[in-house]
This record gives structure tokens, sequence and C-alpha cells, in this order.
């Protein structure tokens, strides 16, 4: 028996089919767009992908016909353009073959393209014939809840991967996660409307962090908030297009959400009318200019997203004047100063400043006023620049996480970092980043509501003081500590119980020889069940006296590994420092298979560096390896089953490659393949 679009389930035997089993010899098969069906009926299920690149090219020929893509030498390629827009989705090749068989100039091809771009509903009957079967998905969703958030997703240009987590955060600060007050409490209920969004096939999964959006759905989802429901919801999106001018502020009149993010738009001097407006998004543009006037008539704006603009380096005094704004993201610009004008922003729930290199000013008493302020993000900022502009987009090896995998060692014409740029400790005494952000420390523990933090900390005085505020211990989920001056010992199990903690980075720490694992007493037993348990990304740059990262074998879910310009490191994990460990009860468990779920590992000028680990390991999840300058690095500790299934991408000099030594020419020729000469 076969049924199709099974939209709930089948209570087979109420319709009198008997249930199929070996004995009957009997089989049902049902096609339906949502996986719970699938598990409600207990079904073995056969996901059914979109049409490769060349059989959806071969469905859209038949439908065109020969005829029409022989009339003129053009447009082949123009309509090879057209069937790439439809995704791989029959229905919509099908649809828009059709209508363009009739089309017999390149013009008319040329036009359809540029309507694919910006308005796909407009063409070919899609908001009449394919948008409408769509739109059934959309309208079975379980609550409005979930088909707003579904919306929101159409802000992003096409193609965008989309951070869960991120994607989260702004339904919490729109309003749209009505459940809890909390942000990482709403974030349960955020992470259950994606996995809603992917039982129905609305929403793709891209690794374990990402989702993506079908061009086609996101189609259906700008044809519903532009089109069918506009009156209720009312988006303006003019993301991805590569504009240099701004869009006709005339339109915004009446608009809640706008979205320009991915443009070219270098400066912004009109006035809009807008007081409707709850979303705007302008970021990765190009931005240097923003008036004053520009926010004066948008009092119910609740996001405002201006990150990588790095050529923005200063906020309009007329900011001060969003008094609904919850959520302010900076991250990636060019910003300076921040004013103590902005203490007028009282209603902020998330502001984030990661990666500002030339944050050189926050005043103080203004982040203790944002007394809601649940989600606060300041790491890698005010580092005056040791992380370039052009390499925070640099990822290699199609990471899970759009910032950890960065081409750190492209940086060392940087050397010296902010030594003569910003000195965190000079004397202004109202200025947050001028004592190793203790002052800073001390405004962000006064926060009664802060639930998720990233924060830079430039002393161990600084470090100390942070790890006396329990709250923020407790909800720190990146940390990075610079510069730490004159430290030669740093006790890593200082922060081993930080039970959020999922990245951290050290760096420009010149004198630090040594991370240790010493234990205070009494810390054993609660030390071997909380270890490092949610770390699992971890970066050391520039600290050329560090002679070996031993400390890494406690970190049981490490994903990311990068170590980068360390001069005297000579192991990452030393089987004689692990000896010394005052506790070996802490590390028995990892110590049988460290690297277990390790993703990447990058090593990059590392002159001195001789081995990664004693023995052979087995990498169950590695995907890539990324060698650079490290002459004498013989030998990867791997055999011939260390990477059994999977695919991986080992980067590195052809002549490092050929020096390698090998456990046997079995290893040699399992690993032969996945090498990419740099």
């Amino acid at each position: 028996m076969l049924l199709d679009d099974v939209w709930e389930r089948v209570h087979l035997t109420k319709i009198g089919v008997p249930l199929p089993c070996q004995e009957n010899g009997s089989k049902v098969v049902f096609t339906t767009r949502f996986l719970e069906i699938c598990n409600e009926m207990q079904a073995q299920k056969i996901k059914v992908d979109c049409l490769a690149a060349n059989e959806a090219w071969k469905l859209f020929q038949e439908k065109v016909g020969e005829e029409t893509l022989n009339c003129h030498p053009d447009i082949p390629n123009l309509a090879k353009k057209v069937a790439e827009k439809c995704g791989g989705l029959p229905l919509a090749l099908i649809t828009i073959g059709r209508a363009m068989a009739s089309k017999k100039s390149p013009q008319a091809w040329e036009y359809s393209v540029e309507v694919l771009k910006k308005s796909a509903h407009k063409l070919a009957r899609m908001g009449q014939e394919v948008y409408p079967l769509l739109k059934f998905s959309y309208d079975s969703l379980h609550s409005d809840t979930i088909r707003s958030c579904l919306l929101y997703c159409c802000l992003y240009p096409e193609d965008v991967l989309m951070l869960k987590s991120e994607l989260i955060e702004y339904w919490f600060c729109e309003g749209l996660l009505d459940e809890f007050d909390c942000v990482s409490r709403a974030r349960l209920q955020g992470y259950s409307i994606i996995d809603s969004l992917l039982n129905a096939c609305l929403l793709e999964e891209d690794g374990e962090y990402y989702v993506k959006m079908h061009d086609v759905i996101r189609d259906m989802a700008l044809w519903i908030a532009c089109e069918s429901e506009a009156g209720e919801n009312s988006f303006f999106v003019q993301a991805g297009l590569q504009l240099i001018k701004t869009p006709d502020v005339g339109k915004w009149e009446n608009v809640r959400r706008i979205s320009l993010t991915g443009n070219k738009i270098k400066d912004l001097t009109e006035t809009p009318t807008c007081s409707n407006l709850q979303t705007l998004l302008l970021n990765y543009n190009e931005l240097e200019v923003i008036s004053d006037g520009f926010f004066k008539f948008m009092s119910n704006l609740r996001v405002l997203n201006l990150a990588g603009n790095r050529s923005l380096r200063e906020l309009p005094e007329g900011i001060s004047e969003l008094v609904s704004l919850e959520c302010l993201n900076l991250s990636r610009t060019g910003i300076r100063v921040l004013s103590i004008k902005l203490k007028s922003l009282a209603k902020l729930k998330y502001l984030d400043l990661r990666y500002t290199d030339v944050l050189r000013r926050i005043p103080r008493k203004l982040i203790s006023s944002f007394s809601k302020l649940q989600i606060f993000r300041m790491f890698r900022s005010g580092s005056g620049g040791y992380y370039a502009n052009e390499m925070d987009e640099a990822i290699f090896f199609n990471s899970d996480n759009e910032d950890v995998i960065l081409e750190l060692g492209s940086l060392l014409h940087l050397n010296g970092g902010i030594n003569g740029f910003h000195n965190p400790y000079e004397t202004d005494g109202d200025n947050l980043l001028n004592d190793g952000n203790e002052g800073l420390i001390e405004e962000l523990g006064c926060l009664q509501h802060l639930n998720m933090l990233s924060i830079h900390i430039r002393s161990a005085l600084g470090l100390e003081r942070f790890l006396s505020f329990q709250n923020l211990e407790g909800c720190t989920q990146e940390l990075s500590l610079c510069v730490f001056k004159e430290t030669k010992q740093l006790n890593i199990l200082s922060i081993a119980n930080m039970d959020s903690l999922e990245r951290l980075d050290v760096s420009e720490c010149g004198y630090l020889e040594q991370m240790k694992m010493e234990m205070k007493f009494g810390e054993g037993r609660m030390l071997q069940t909380s270890l490092f348990s949610t770390l699992r990304e971890v970066t050391i740059f520039e600290c050329g006296n560090l002679r070996d990262m031993t400390w890494v074998i406690l970190v049981p879910n490490l994903r990311f590994l990068w170590v980068v310009n360390c001069s005297k490191i000579e192991e990452i994990m030393s089987e004689e420092k692990m000896s010394e460990v005052a506790d070996a009860d802490v590390v028995k468990n990892l110590k049988s298979n460290p690297f277990s779920k390790l993703q990447n590992l990058g090593l990059q000028f590392l002159p001195e560096l001789k081995s990664i680990y004693w023995d052979v390991l087995l990498f169950t999840c590695l995907t890539g390896i990324f060698v650079r300058e490290c002459p004498k690095l013989r030998e990867l500790p791997v055999n011939s089953d260390s990477a059994k299934g999977n695919q991986i991408c080992i980067q590195g000099e052809k002549e490092w490659w050929e020096t390698l030594e090998w456990k046997d020419k079995a290893t040699q020729n399992a690993f032969l393949p996945f090498f990419e000469p740099q």
C-alpha cells in the first residue's frame, strides 16, 4: 500500500489494514513532510533529498524545451542560473520551467534572474502555484510562535548558515520566546522550536551548531512576510544584494522588521520615519557614517545589529534615543569609545562587543547601569588589533564554529600585539579598560540577571578577581586571557569548574612557562566529575616560553585546538608531565584516548615542536589538521586505524609532508589521500 503526503499519524488497523510483518509479507510505504509522523508510525525512514545539480538541470531543460533553449546562444547559461535558484526542488523546477518555455529572448531570461534574486514570488506563478502548497507546511506548525520564528529566518541572506544559538538569542530579545524571562531557560524553548522546524523540513541542519534555509523555502517565507500576511508581519528584506545605496527609506514607514545585511552601504544620512520598526539588521555592510538623526523616529526598535562594519569608528549620539532597545550587536566594528549616554538604553538585555579590536574606552558605571543585561560578550576586545580584521572571516575545514578556526599564523607581522597601541594599564580612572579589565569585572559582578558572558581578561589579578564572583564564573561561555605581565605559571585547574565554559584563548603571555595541573586540597572529588566538561575550543597564541600543553588531556570534549607562534613548545602532551600530576585519578579515564572528539587541530609557527602525543591515537571525529612552519614535527600520532571512516583534510608544506616518518607503509597509504599541499 502506498500513502502519499501524510499529514498526521494513520492508525492502520482502524482503517482495516493489517500491520506489516514478515508473516503476512505486506508493506506500507508513505511519504510525509514531517519527521515526527515517521517516528509516531515507527517507520523506517528514507530521506528524499532535493535533486542534484545535473538532475535538476535535466528536469528544467525538459520543461523549458529545446526550441526555447536553442533560440539564442546566451539563453542556456541564463537558464542554468534560473534553474540553480530552484535549489533542486522539483515543484519549483517544473513550475518555472513551464513558465519560461515561452521566453525566447535573452533579455526576458535576464529579467527572470533579477526577479528571482529580489522577489521570486512575482515570477512564473510561484505565488499562485508553488508557495501555497509549501505554505501548508507553515500553516501546520503547532503555534504562532513557531511560525514567527520561521519567518525571522528569512531576514538572513540567501545561502547563509544561521548559528542556532544566535537565532535563539535574537528570538528572545524580539519577545518571540514567551515561556521564560531568563535567556538560559529560553534557549530550551528555542532549541525545541528549531527541532520543530527541522522536523517539518522547513529548516535543514548543517553540522551540530548551524541551520540553513532552502532557497525556495526562504522565498516562500518572504512571500508570507512581505505579501501574503504583510499586514501582520511587514518585512522589508534586501539582504545580500551588494547594494551600495540605502533603499528608499520612504518604504520603511509601516515596516516592523528590516534586513539590509550583507550589502556595501557606506553611510546612513537620512532620517527615516518608522515608529513601528522593531528589528534593524545592518550587519556586514561597509558603514562609515551614521547620522545623529538616523535613529530619531525609531522609538520602538528592539534589535539593532551593526556587526561587521569595520570602518564604523563611532556611534551617533542619536543611538541613545533608542529607549526600547533590548539587543545591540557591535561585534567586529571599529568602535573606539562607548559613550556614557548609552545609559539611556535601560532595557538592554544583549550587548555584543566581540572582536572590537580598537575599543579603547568604556566609561565607569556604564555597564553596571544595564540592570536588565542577560548577555554580555567582550571576547578578544580592546586587543589593539592583534587579530587582524581580514582574518575574522577566515575559516578552515568548514568549522562548526564561525570564529574559532582563524589563520592566526598570518598575523605574525603584528608582533607585539597591543604594545604601542593601547596600554590597558594607563591611568584614566574613568575608563574600565585601563586596569586589566578589573573594573569591568567589578561592574559585571553587580549585574543580577547576567546569564551568558564572554570576557577578555588582561591580568592575573583580574582573573583572580573574576573567579571570586561565582555568578560570573558560572555563566562564562568564552574566556580570553591576554598579556599576563610577568606571570610565569598559570594553574589551569583554577578554571576547571566553570561549567559553562566553551572557548578558551590564552594569548600574548610572553612570560608564561607552565600551565600547571595543581589541585587545591579537597578538590579532587569535585574535579573528577566536572572537569572542563563543556570546553570544546582552545587557542594558544604567542606564548613564547610555554613548552607543552599537557593539560588539554583534561578536556574530554575538545573539538578545536590551535597552537600558534609559541617558539619553545616541544610537545603538545608530555608523558613526563603527566606523571607529575598530583592526583592521577583525575586523568586516568582520559589518558586512554585523548582527542577522541577532536575535529580540527592547527599547529603554526612552532619551530621546536617535536611531538603531539607519545602514543597512537584514534581520531574518530577528526576532519582537519593544519600544519605550518613546524620543521621538527616528524611524526603524527597515528596508525592505519586512527582515522578509519573519516574524510580528513591535512594541510601543510609539501617539504614537511615528504619528511614525515610513518609507523608503517599501511599508515602512510591510509593518510596519503588526505594531504593538500600549501
